[in-house]
C-alpha cells in the first residue's frame, strides 16, 4: 500500500467520523434524547438516514473510493463512492472495522 491509497484510507475514516459527530450532535440533539422512554420510530430513524445521505454525499464530494482502492471497480463510476458513502455514513467504529479487517490490525 503507498501513501496515496494510505491517505484516502484515512480519508474514509476522517469522513467517518465527522459525519458520525454532525449527526450526533446537530439532529440527534435537535431531536431530543430520552434515556428513560423509548423514542418514537422516527427519532431513531431520522439521524440514520442524515447519516447515509451524509455520507454518500461526502464521498461523491470528495471522490473517495474504498472498493476501487482495493481493486474493486465499479461500472458505474460514481457507484463506488456511493457505497464508500454508506460506509462512512455508518459511523467511525464500523469504518474503522473493515478498514482492520482489510489492513490485517
Amino acid at each position: 500500500m503507498d501513501n496515496g491509497e494510505l491517505g484516502k484510507l484515512v480519508a474514509v475514516l476522517l469522513l467517518a467520523v465527522f459525519t458520525e459527530g454532525f449527526v450526533e450532535y446537530t439532529i440527534s440533539g435537535w431531536l431530543g434524547k430520552d434515556e428513560v422512554e423509548e423514542k418514537p420510530v422516527w427519532k431513531t430513524m431520522v439521524p440514520r438516514y442524515a447519516a447515509l445521505v451524509i455520507g454518500i454525499v461526502m464521498a461523491l464530494v470528495f471522490n473517495v473510493d474504498f472498493f476501487g482502492m482495493v481493486g474493486l471497480d465499479a461500472v458505474v463510476p460514481w457507484a463506488g463512492c456511493a457505497a464508500t458513502g454508506v460506509i462512512i455514513g455508518r459511523g467511525s467504529n464500523y469504518a474503522s472495522d473493515l478498514l482492520g479487517k482489510f489492513t490485517g490490525k
